[in-house]
């Protein structure tokens, strides 16, 4: 029987390892640490510093292992190291402790689970309240409101309306948490629609599909034709009137600048409002007061003017139905409640200084940050609890400052504030578009890593943070400010956690406002430092309505800095070139002993005397010659002229020898002393 199993696989050969892979190998991963431990010291984690101190003592010092052993024979550690050693051993982790406590996050609003986050129905925050809410919201001095819109919608003259208010008021909490469920209990239909980026005809087609639950309806395209089917499509199969409630409606100009942007969705209103097959679909148009202006286009494109009872005005509250909202929130969320206090409050304190009204979103955080404190006597709507919290002023700043400040790292807190701001259109101060988390990495690549940029995101937008509102899009999570109302004390905020990028906008302002204004003089461009400054806040500059004028005033600093750089460069090259010459060639070393002669003869005659005659030996007779003419003492000078005279032979020019040798002869007549001048002339 043969020994051999051919069946079998011969055990592989392990490849001999290749030092050059080892090598680097081993330089990535002592990379990695180095940048690990950088990025420790960058983000000032002293905890993970202290034990990784530590984790080293522990390995590498020991003084019955590690270096001991290895400078075994060649050092001798001192007396008193192993008494250094366990002193540190023991401190060090003391010390973390001690800085974790110091650095720990501040507490957040207790951690919520989703079902305990609904039941706060009277307290959102800054987020909105929504259908399932809308019991509560009825409580809330918004009854007459609902019921005049509502009367005004069932009219049968209505076509379309305005919903106008200041930002902060509630209409997107009054149209969702009130109209929508009034409406609906009327037996009528309606669709609420949120204007953002999107496109206004695709989110209008997927509004209605979905909460119409529609089957067998047409499918959704970016198209007029599309949008104006899908109405036909639900009028026909059902007659029950229906309204569409298109919530900021502002982000459609904002978005849409041109006519060429805004001519579908024109086309999609007009056909709307011809046709009589549709006059069972009414709209609402809700706006910021501010930016309101723009519904006179929508006027214009159908040629109607909404009667007064067809603009609805959402107003803020008066001080006393402030005080009655909170009373509903305090006795639903079980607060402690000082109704003369709170009604002297909101008439003296809390009221806008032109109008006197309160915002229901200041009253919202306001309502979140009393049920944030975690002892019960301090959870209320009294004197005490306000003197803790620092008053009205600044109320707004104040509950951005402890969201933020609740994150451990200087570097973290940095990544919220831009992701806020990246969400923000700082201009105009109002919301940003919609973006997704793939977005926001993309927009904040230069200045933050993907990694951090999602951890902020989702943080942001947690039930007990509320600063950030998630929002469908397209199939895909996108994000937005949970209101505009939070915008002044955000970029005050973004002051004190991106001073370079406020100093940037501001350099870049007054800059080109300084340079227009002097008709474009070269003074007013940009130096080295602030073109880097401008370079590393790139994402964050404003550019507004000079854009053109800003990017061409920073091209036209960094062409200036490039001419200078290459005025330097050529500088420098000659500088180097006329050394090199000087040093290593032949002639240029020649030169510099002529100079250094030359230079060494300016000091008594008999130096002077010496330099001519190191010249003239070197058949340098001219320059020797003008040295002796400079020689007063008769003696040195006849020793000069006689040792050019013997330099004259050597001469190979006729002609050049003979002018010499008459300048000499000159210079000897000018010798007073005859003995000498014998000399000269011999």
């Amino acid at each position: 029987m043969s020994a051999e199993h051919p069946s079998e696989n011969p055990p592989a050969k392990t490849p001999p390892s290749n030092p050059e892979n080892l090598i680097q190998k081993r330089t990535e991963e002592l990379a990695v640490f180095g940048r690990w431990v950088a990025e420790l010291i960058r983000n000032r984690n002293w905890f993970t510093l202290l034990l990784l101190a530590e984790v080293v003592l522990l390995a590498f010092c020991r003084p019955d292992g590690g270096v001991a052993t290895a400078l075994q024979g060649i050092l001798t550690l001192p007396d008193w190291y192993a008494n250094a050693f366990w002193f540190a051993v023991s401190v060090i982790p003391m010390a973390a402790v001690g800085v974790a406590v110091v650095t720990m996050p501040r507490s957040l609003p207790q951690q919520e689970s989703e079902a305990a986050v609904a039941e706060h129905r009277a307290i959102k925050g800054l987020r909105p309240f929504t259908k399932e809410d809308a019991e509560i919201f009825r409580r809330l001095e918004r009854e007459q409101d609902l019921q005049r819109c509502c009367d005004a919608l069932e009219s049968q003259s209505f076509r379309f309306g305005h919903l106008v208010g200041e930002s902060g008021c509630g209409k997107t909490s009054f149209l969702q948490a009130g109209l929508v469920p009034l409406w609906q209990e009327r037996g009528k239909r309606a669709v609420y629609v949120r204007f953002s980026n999107q496109n206004p005809l695709e989110a209008v087609q997927k509004a209605i599909v979905k909460q119409l639950s529609l089957t067998a309806s047409p499918p959704v395209a970016p198209e007029p034709r599309a949008l104006i089917g899908l109405l036909k499509h639900v009028m026909q199969e059902n007659q029950t009137p229906l309204v569409l409630l298109f919530d900021q409606f502002e982000q459609f100009f904002v978005q849409a600048k041109s006519d060429a942007e805004r001519k579908p969705f024109r086309e999609v209103l007009e056909v709307w409002y011809a046709r009589e097959d549709l006059q069972g679909i009414k709209i609402l148009f809700s706006v910021r007061a501010d930016l309101s202006y723009h519904l006179y286009e929508i006027e214009e494109w159908l040629n109607y003017a909404p009667s007064p009872l067809e603009v609805s005005r959402l107003r803020c509250f008066q001080p006393k139905e402030a005080a009655r909202v909170l009373s509903v929130i305090a006795e639903t969320e079980k607060l402690a409640f000082d109704r003369p206090f709170v009604e002297r409050l909101m008439a003296e304190e809390l009221g806008n200084r032109d109008n006197g009204l309160i915002s229901p979103v200041d009253l919202q955080i306001l309502a979140s940050m009393l049920n944030r404190e975690s002892v019960a006597e301090l959870r209320g709507f009294n004197e005490r609890t306000l003197q803790k919290l620092g008053g009205i002023e600044g109320l707004l700043r104040r509950y951005l400052e402890e969201v933020i400040a609740s994150k451990t790292t200087a570097r973290q807190r940095e990544i919220l504030v831009k992701v806020l701001l990246a969400l923000t259109d700082m201009e105009r101060q109002v919301r940003g578009e919609v973006l997704t988390i793939a977005q926001l990495q993309q927009k904040l690549k230069d200045t933050a890593k993907p990694r951090e940029v999602y951890n902020a995101t989702i943080w942001l937008a947690r039930a007990e943070v509320r600063l950030l509102s998630p929002v469908e899009q397209e199939g895909s999570q996108g994000y937005e400010l949970a209101h505009e109302r939070m915008i002044p004390a955000l970029l005050q905020l973004s002051g004190t956690q991106l001073t370079e990028a406020d100093k940037a906008n501001r350099l870049l302002d007054k800059r080109v406002n300084e340079w227009l204004g002097s008709s474009r003089h070269p003074r007013y461009l940009f130096d080295l430092g602030e073109l880097f400054l401008l370079r590393r806040q790139k994402a964050y500059l404003i550019w507004g309505g000079k854009q053109r004028d800003k990017r061409r005033l920073i091209g036209k600093s960094w062409q200036r800095l490039y001419r200078w750089m290459a005025v330097v460069i050529l500088a420098g090259v000659l500088a180097l070139g006329t050394w090199g010459g000087l040093e290593y060639t032949k002639a240029g070393q020649l030169w510099q002993m002529r100079r250094d002669i030359v230079w060494y003869s300016r000091g008594s005659d008999r130096k002077t005397a010496m330099a001519a005659w190191v010249l003239s030996a070197n058949g340098h007779v001219r320059q020797a010659l003008e040295l002796a003419e400079a020689i007063n003492n008769s003696g040195y000078k006849a020793y000069v002229l006689s040792a050019i005279a013997e330099a004259y032979g050597k001469l190979e020019k006729t002609n050049e020898a003979v002018a010499l040798l008459q300048q000499a002869l000159a210079a000897a007549e000018t010798i007073n002393d005859s003995g000498d001048k014998a000399n000269a002339l011999r």
